[in-house]
């Protein structure tokens, strides 16, 4: 096989110590801005995916606290009216809590990992 016209020898160009730090700075600049980028990603689809589980806690403790406060309303025993009042603020509480777990959920991290090493030989 021959070379492509116009190519540049197979002879990688001899680089000096300096432009080496200097690229190794900017693969590093250019690693870290996609891991910011991703990160920010991350924090945008946990968010909505935090409002969906609050939305979904939040309505079905709601309906679980009208039942009880229904069931209380037509009981006729006061035992039996205070069970379900008892168990809606209970349910209230827990709803609390469950919030609370929602909103105390870590932040998204990405990492960076040296995926590939490139080896340039510096001659003098």
């Amino acid at each position: 096989m021959g070379e492509l016209p116009g190519a540049a020898s197979a002879t990688p160009p001899a680089l000096d110590e300096a432009t080496l730090r200097e690229l190794e700075e900017i693969a590093l600049r250019h690693a870290d801005e996609r891991r910011r980028s991703i990160e920010e990603l991350e924090r945008g689809q946990l968010a909505d995916r935090l409002a969906v589980r609050k939305a979904t806690v939040q309505r079905t403790y709601d309906a679980r606290v009208a039942r009880a406060d229904e069931l209380a309303a037509g009981a006729s025993d006061d035992r039996i009216r205070r069970l379900h009042r008892g168990r809606g603020r209970n349910l209230r509480d827990e709803l609390g809590l469950r919030v609370r777990e929602l909103d105390e959920m870590p932040e998204p991290s990405a990492e960076l990992e040296l995926l590939s090493v490139v080896v340039f030989s510096v001659d003098d």
